[in-house]
């Protein structure tokens, strides 16, 4: 009985390492207020407020969803988009996140046609996406203790013996599919760092130097991917493979 319960306290805690940090008690009151004053349209009160939290270095879906919504209600898309991403990041299956994103992207300039994916691999970056890291990684762990309990309990002969196996199996294929989803966000998000312009035009340049020519211009609430950095200066690459650089006080990295 006391393992069973070391094993519970054991995912809580791990799950509450995984999701974040969460707006805490003495926070509380200050994300109140600036929920009193979106509901008042006092939408400039209210991205003052939430920003605070922000910059305190609270971080929850909620936060983030509010605050992308203040942005968009003060018609500043670019931060709408950001927050809007970094709030489905910590829970993709949100509808409203995932929604409010879409229709934000409807008020963008940039309309960037990329090739579609092949199908399989399209697929497969679909379910990967369709949780978060966190969730992932607390399903594999899950899937670990049943499959070590199970084994434990499987060393138990005579009539149960096939029906032993036969849940060892089930339980190894779903902990190979998740760690395998868990591993691949991992390395997606080390290999590939997103960010999303900020302010209303961006002037891309040939190079990391103001005197250096535009080759593009993009505009607010656009992705982009970060190559490399110098200086105040990120080496940024479009889905459609377009590069160049940009200043970094223009991008908010995800």
């Amino acid at each position: 009985m006391k393992n069973i319960i070391y094993t519970l306290l054991a995912i809580i805690l791990t799950a509450n390492v995984l999701n974040g940090q969460g707006i805490s008690i003495s926070s509380e009151d200050l994300f109140a207020k600036a929920n009193l004053s979106y509901e008042k349209k006092r939408y400039s009160d209210a991205q003052i407020l939430y920003q605070q939290l922000v910059d305190g270095g609270y971080s929850s879906k909620e936060l983030f969803y509010n605050l992308a919504n203040t942005y968009f209600k003060m018609k500043k898309y670019g931060y709408a988009v950001f927050y809007y991403e970094k709030a489905i990041r910590l829970d993709p299956s949100d509808e409203d996140i995932a929604f409010n994103l879409e229709l934000t992207q409807l008020y963008l300039k940039d309309k960037i046609i990329t090739p579609p994916d092949f199908f399989i691999y399209d697929i497969s970056k679909k379910i990967m996406r369709s949780l978060s890291i966190n969730t992932w990684a607390i399903m594999s762990l899950l899937g670990w203790y049943v499959f070590v309990g199970l084994n434990l309990l499987g060393k138990i002969r005579g009539t149960y013996r096939r029906f032993f196996r036969t849940l060892i199996t089930t339980i190894g294929i779903y902990l190979l599919f998740c760690t395998i989803n868990f591993g691949a966000g991992i390395y997606a998000r080390a290999k590939t760092q997103e960010a999303i312009i900020l302010n209303a035009v961006a002037d891309v340049k040939s190079e990391p130097d103001k005197a250096g020519s535009i080759v593009f211009v993009l505009h607010e609430g656009t992705k982009v991917q970060i190559r490399s950095e110098k200086a105040d200066w990120f080496e940024i690459k479009l889905r459609d493979g377009k590069v160049g650089w940009l200043r970094k006080d223009d991008l908010g990295i995800l």
